[in-house]
């Protein structure tokens, strides 16, 4: 079957909880080493339960741009892992799952007070069992593949973009912490391999060593590595992008509220993608049309802005119509210049 983009990652169900004004701060004695008071019952101004995880929650952007999409994946076998596909049927997504019979579907509780920052409490479960074995090749042909790897074997994802390269599909790679761990050595080829690489600032200086005091050379370096495009992130600060010539750098859009910050850096990331790809655009190395480039910064930057404004990590996720049709998301300061 052919689609314009799969992606492929992590699939949980996140449980998200919004503490009440005044949240767990003020029901702990003075100087309490304690997280939580305990044996206590906490108020929750806002609570839902969806799936999460980099494959879904790119895999939504890029069904509600208009692009037909795909997500690969492993959840249990159990009713939360039914949830899973059932509801990324729901949002159009076809989904090529792995049913893990030992361990059951990776779930988060995800622990959110008033200013938007959080606490996630974490379970693994089947979301990082994923091997290759399991994933249907043969049936899936994308024009794009986006990898959001998670704590996937580096081995598997290795296979996996050596599978897609030759079947022609392009490589949008989101590298994870774990990924990153392998080491810039081991993970130096992998990139290489990438069309585009999105990562966030602090990820850059892991991968290159660069000091933290230098943003701007860590594009000397990763541009070197990646065939296509680099994407770095900021969070609320804003992104920079570049294309080996040129580093397009924007700021954010303002936020009307700050509801929840998960889900922001897969928000952007697809929602940039998915710009390029609205735009027909596919950027080899230092070739990009402008134009493209900050259609999708747009893109990115307004599903992120979206998605804080709302309650878990896919509430906010923008369609195509919500995009196109509001002023909000149509203005937003972006610079240009040559490298070099």
């Amino acid at each position: 079957m052919k689609f314009d983009i799969v992606s492929v990652g992590t699939a949980t169900v996140d449980v998200v909880a919004r503490f009440a004004s005044g949240g767990v701060k003020n029901r702990l004695p003075k100087n309490s080493q304690q997280y939580f008071p305990l044996g206590a019952k906490i108020e929750m101004s806002d609570f839902s339960i969806s799936s999460g995880g980099g494959a879904t929650n790119t895999a939504v952007t890029f069904s509600r741009m208009g692009l037909k999409t795909a997500a690969v994946f492993e959840v249990g076998v159990d009713v939360l892992g039914d949830s899973v596909i059932r509801e990324l049927s729901d949002e159009g997504v076809t989904s090529f799952p792995s049913r893990n019979k030992k361990l059951p579907t990776a779930g988060s509780v995800i622990l959110v007070d008033q200013s938007g920052e959080r606490t996630v409490l974490v379970h693994r479960g089947a979301a990082n069992d994923l091997t290759l074995k399991e994933i249907p090749l043969s049936r899936i042909d994308a024009s794009w593949m986006y990898i959001v790897p998670g704590g996937i074997s580096y081995r598997t994802i290795v296979s996996l973009i050596r599978h897609a390269k030759k079947s022609g599909m392009k490589i949008a790679l989101n590298p994870s912490d774990f990924f990153i761990r392998q080491g810039l050595k081991q993970i130096r080829a992998v990139i290489g391999e990438a069309d585009m690489l999105l990562v966030n600032q602090e990820e850059s200086f892991r991968i290159t060593g660069v000091s933290g005091s230098k943003p701007l050379a860590v594009f000397a370096q990763l541009d070197k590595l990646v065939k296509g495009i680099l994407v770095v992130t900021n969070g609320n600060k804003g992104v920079r992008v570049s294309d080996g010539k040129r580093i397009w750098v924007a700021g954010t859009f303002k936020n009307k509220k700050v509801v929840d910050r998960l889900g922001a850096g897969d928000a952007f990331g697809s929602g940039f993608v998915a710009g390029l790809m609205r735009m027909g655009e596919y950027c080899a190395k230092g070739t990009c049309n402008p134009r493209a480039i900050e259609y999708a910064i747009r893109l990115g930057s307004a599903n992120a802005t979206a998605v804080v404004e709302a309650l878990g990590a896919k509430a906010g996720i923008l369609t195509r119509e919500q995009f196109g049709s509001s002023k909000r998301w149509q203005n937003l300061k972006i610079t240009v210049k040559n490298i070099g």
